[in-house]
């Protein structure tokens, strides 16, 4: 009697215990803060505006519809993005594959204008990352032929990060034997993406940790064009409108962020 008595009360607090944990990874996913709706308004013309609405599976972003017509879609293979597609009005028209290896990036396989005629994508890019554990990832591109599936190398290039964000992207391309230089710098607030799980494994400076202030664009180490952002933020941390200005400093283009 004594021993079913144990048993039963060790069953208990074991269901009790799981029922806690679960309640706490429910109540931790819904304490997540997502972005749930973007505005854009260009300032220059109101026929480019549009809204975007997001929706999730826990803290995985499941897709993004546009009042636009567009749609983006996205797939996970376990806790990592594998697949993004992208729609106009019902049509598949690019898509990027992902591969990783021990966590990391590996490749990435951008498939760009999809049709009938080219149903891989008219240009297809694939990236391929090389990770030796320090804060450089470099990389090379390769455009392959929609017809032949021959690759050809094109870029030869390095990614430079400070902590979780993309601070440089420098490049040389075989082609124009141009040597090109894409650098950011950052504010210390969070970035409305932050919290969606996989994006920062993307290498992409949009889904960096923190918020863009100041990009600049260069071609053989002379800068061709500075733009920069500002921003309101929440309590949380998190902005709720970012602005766009152009190279003379005025504000060309508004995004409204709800969560």
């Amino acid at each position: 009697m004594k021993r079913n008595l144990f048993y039963f009360l060790g069953l208990t607090l074991t269901m009790v215990l799981n029922s806690c944990s679960s309640d706490d990874a429910k109540q931790e996913q819904q304490n997540v803060i997502l972005p749930k709706t973007i505005s854009y308004q260009d300032l220059s013309d109101s026929e480019e505006n549009y809204t975007s609405t997001i929706s999730y599976n826990g803290d995985k972003i499941v897709n993004s519809t546009s009042t636009d017509g567009t749609k983006t879609v996205f797939t996970y293979t376990g806790n990592v993005i594998t697949k993004t597609e992208d729609f106009e009005n019902g049509e598949l028209t690019d898509k990027i594959l992902y591969t990783y290896e021990s966590g990391k990036l590996k490749e990435k396989l951008n498939c760009e204008m999809i049709s009938k005629d080219f149903p891989n994508g008219k240009y297809i890019t694939k990236y391929v990352y090389v990770h030796d554990g320090t804060n450089v990832i470099n990389y090379k591109t390769y455009n392959i032929d929609p017809t032949t599936q021959v690759e050809t190398e094109n870029i030869v290039g390095a990614l430079t990060f400070q902590g979780l964000n993309l601070i440089q992207d420098i490049e040389y391309t075989n082609i124009s034997k141009v040597s090109k230089s894409r650098d950011y710098k950052y504010d210390e607030k969070n970035n409305s993406h932050s919290k969606v799980l996989g994006f920062d494994l993307l290498l992409d400076p949009k889904y960096s940790r923190n918020n863009i202030l100041e990009y600049s664009y260069s071609t053989n180490g002379a800068v061709n064009y500075i733009v920069t952002y500002s921003y309101i933020y929440n309590d949380n941390g998190f902005p709720v409108t970012q602005n766009y200005l152009g190279t003379d400093g005025i504000v060309k283009r508004i995004e409204t962020i709800k969560y």
